[in-house]
């Protein structure tokens, strides 16, 4: 009991007060996801940036408190079910802005709490898409939560799963130090791969809107109007 209380107390001094939900209905509400319950949490955190998570990493590692790291709660495999009853839930879904988004580049930055939905609708002004367009539950579901399980959908077969759209990611390690451009591998092979908490989900792949259309072949005498025709049939111009 007096670890418990000795966790909560630096996690509210790290985060503040408020952000460290204890009631035991929401700790329990938490702690399943759509299929099982796991042992309910010592508290639900909320963190609300990078500098947050930052800070409840390290009185993780104080405490010795075990971070169960939770996006939009749809999983069915208990990736993020607690197994002991010294843990918290780390809720991300506060963290979900889109960083950058460039049409020139055909890339997006976005933070983990994002949900594919809320890329889906970012990207649609632009006639553009998400490489990996997200899973069954995107209006709910997260960019981590996919990204740290793998998922595949409608479409992978030609396009992917949801790893395959990234091209780096930064996560918070168990330091409490971020690491920029993580190899995929690290972070993307399972939930429970790493224990710590990822802050975004990092230039996603986008595409053109899906058209039809005949086959063509350039010949170019100079590389920068191959690059410059590669980038505009890549955002579905088509190029005379």
């Amino acid at each position: 009991m007096a670890a418990a209380m000795d966790a909560l107390a630096g996690f509210r001094a790290a985060i503040g007060a408020t952000r460290v939900v204890t009631d035991a209905a929401t700790c329990a509400l938490y702690s399943q996801d759509v299929y099982r319950s796991g042992v309910p949490a010592l508290a639900v955190l909320q963190p609300q940036d990078v500098t947050d998570v930052l800070a409840l990493v390290r009185a993780a590692r104080t405490s010795r408190t075990a971070l169960h790291v939770r996006g939009g709660g749809m999983s069915y495999t208990d990736a993020y079910l607690p197994s002991e009853s010294h843990s918290v839930i780390v809720d991300l879904s506060a963290l979900k802005r889109i960083r950058t988004l460039s049409t020139v580049d055909m890339t997006v930055t976005a933070e983990s709490g994002c949900t594919w939905a809320e890329l889906d609708a970012a990207l649609a002004p632009h006639s553009l898409r998400a490489k990996f367009w997200g899973p069954m539950s995107g209006a709910r579901a997260t960019l981590g939560g996919g990204m740290s399980q793998g998922a595949a959908t409608f479409g992978s077969a030609r396009h992917g799963t949801s790893a395959s759209a990234a091209l780096g990611f930064e996560v918070v390690l168990g330091t409490g130090d971020v690491g920029r451009r993580v190899v995929q591998a690290l972070v993307s092979r399972g939930a429970g791969q790493v224990a710590v908490a990822s802050r975004t989900f990092e230039n996603a792949r986008a595409l053109a809107a899906e058209f039809g259309g005949a086959c063509l072949t350039w010949i170019f005498l100079r590389w920068i109007a191959h690059f410059s025709h590669l980038r505009a049939t890549e955002q579905g111009v088509i190029v005379k």
